[in-house]
């Protein structure tokens, strides 16, 4: 819904300008991806869960300062890569944190959430837009994800304290030669 806003409103770029700006920030999460190996046997995932939601955060600030046709599409391309990461950290951090007879049912909750946020949001939008223009429902947003990962980054600690992090495993699994060739993920999963 904000896209249309931006596209249609801020920058001119008429109603084929929302399916870019939604590209763009696909965009941003394919080139953030391979980046989220890096979270393989990290043993902490909080920090750089929290990091990439401030830059989501601060990506969405900036946009609503002054937003610009280019800057909307860098803009919205490094939320797309912080979200990327926001993701695969918390999924990595849910699978290492829930027993493994629970963790179905903790990713059909998961995405229970996913999408009554995404409706909740759909909602919200006009609501910030009638409020404060399409600026002031991209900075909205932005604040609404700043505090939420301020609501939860001391829980959040918590859960990542006391995860179970498989690098011994992880480790053993890269020396048989069968699983060698093996990508990070699928490894420590």
């Amino acid at each position: 819904v904000l896209y249309v806003v931006l596209a249609v409103e801020e920058l001119g770029l008429g109603g084929s300008g929302a399916g870019y700006l939604n590209a763009a920030f696909g965009a941003g999460g394919v080139a953030a991806l391979a980046a989220t190996a890096a979270f393989v046997g990290r043993p902490r995932l909080a920090p750089p869960l929290l990091a990439a939601a401030l830059v989501w955060t601060a990506a969405f600030g900036l946009l609503a300062l002054a937003p610009t046709t280019v800057g909307a599409f860098a803009l919205l391309a490094l939320a797309g890569a912080a979200r990327i990461a926001v993701d695969v950290a918390a999924r990595t951090l849910l699978q290492r944190s829930v027993p493994p007879q629970s963790l179905a049912r903790m990713f059909g909750i998961v995405e229970a959430v996913a999408m009554t946020g995404l409706a909740v949001g759909s909602l919200l939008t006009p609501a910030l837009v009638a409020l404060g223009g399409a600026r002031g429902a991209v900075a909205g947003l932005g604040a609404l994800l700043l505090v939420a990962s301020i609501a939860t980054a001391r829980r959040l600690a918590a859960i990542d304290a006391h995860a179970t992090v498989p690098q011994v495993e992880v480790a053993l699994l890269r020396t048989v030669p069968m699983f060698a060739p093996l990508e990070a993920p699928p490894l420590e999963a």
